[in-house]
């Protein structure tokens, strides 16, 4: 599949949802409900030998609609 015009792109800006907490950086609480929860312990962000997973895709989608992503549509 390529890149369509409208609905792919970078982000324009990031979004912070991740905070230090038990320890270690972790993705924050209230996000951590709105993705379903992901496959690592407690919301840990770090390098894994393996890609990382939300819960819910659709719950991810929902909250990254929320967030208003604007996409860049350039390749510099």
């Amino acid at each position: 599949m390529r890149a369509q015009p409208g609905v792919s792109g970078r982000l324009e800006r990031c979004f912070p949802f991740g905070e230090l907490r038990d320890g270690g950086y972790r993705v924050r609480r209230a996000v951590l409900d709105a993705w379903g929860e992901i496959s690592n312990s407690n919301g840990f962000i770090g390098r894994a030998p393996y890609l990382i997973s939300v819960g819910d895709p659709d719950c991810f989608l929902t909250w990254l609609n929320s967030q208003e992503p604007r996409l860049v549509e350039l390749n510099n």
